[in-house]
């Protein structure tokens, strides 16, 4: 009886382990976001409290309309017109912000993210709305299986080539 037990935990792990076509909801976090009101001081500290690099910038409704990164502030601090405690999100924000769909599965967004050299997300729904973060940090933690921190699914199938005498 014990044995069947550990079998059966075993396979409930083994299906609790994503996959690259496991839906991205199913890895997503729930998202810290950004007001475009906010000062650039407010979401400092905010990326600082949740260890972000960068965030995505919501409206009102929470549709995504773009994000804000240490980089981003660095930059339009130091080449701005403003003083730094007077910028807002806006001021120092990225329009040009890369999402995926809710039902998008972690092949898909691990695609976009290299072809972005991004290494998170935005999820949202069809009306833009944000609903969750995906960050690569994300996939590697938990898709590494219980039995194989390596996360099997994540490996290629190089081989080195053997050496021929």
């Amino acid at each position: 009886m014990q044995m069947q037990s550990s079998q059966q935990d075993d396979r409930q792990r083994k299906r609790s382990v994503p996959g690259p076509f496991s839906e991205v909801s199913e890895l997503m976090s729930c998202p810290v976001t950004a007001s475009p009101h906010s000062t650039v001081k407010e979401a400092v500290v905010v990326m600082a409290r949740y260890a972000l690099g960068a965030m995505p910038v919501v409206d009102a409704q929470r549709r995504l309309i773009g994000s804000i990164s240490h980089q981003g502030i660095a930059i339009r601090a130091s080449t701005g017109d403003k003083p730094v405690h007077e910028l807002r999100v806006r001021d120092a924000m990225s329009s040009d912000v890369t999402s995926v769909s809710v039902s998008a599965t972690v092949s898909d967004a691990l695609s976009l993210m290299v072809q972005r050299r991004s290494s998170w997300l935005p999820v949202v729904t069809r009306d833009r709305l944000v609903v969750g973060m995906l960050a690569l940090s994300d996939i590697v933690s938990k898709a590494a299986s219980p039995r194989d921190s390596r996360g099997a699914w994540l490996e290629t199938s190089y081989r080195p080539a053997s050496r021929r005498s």
